[in-house]
């Protein structure tokens, strides 16, 4: 099994930030950040190559250094 899933994201800052994502899982990829203006929405793609010596499950951490002392976390299921 494999394939790719969106995520819709949005920057609930009122200023221009950068996210940074990030996956605990090697058989599932994102890119590393994108940089998203004030209140604007966007698509995470996360792709998923099955391995099977690895979970069929992941973490996905999307980050804002400086603005968010914790990352947001979504649990994934292939």
């Amino acid at each position: 099994m494999q394939g790719t899933v969106q995520i819709p994201w949005k920057n609930v800052f009122s200023k221009q930030v950068e996210f940074f994502y990030s996956v605990d899982n090697p058989a599932f990829s994102v890119k590393a950040s994108e940089s998203l203006a004030a209140k604007k929405t966007t698509n995470v793609a996360v792709t998923y190559k099955e391995d099977p010596s690895k979970p069929r499950t992941a973490k996905l951490m999307i980050s804002c250094p400086g603005e968010a002392p914790s990352p947001w976390v979504f649990y994934l299921q292939a």
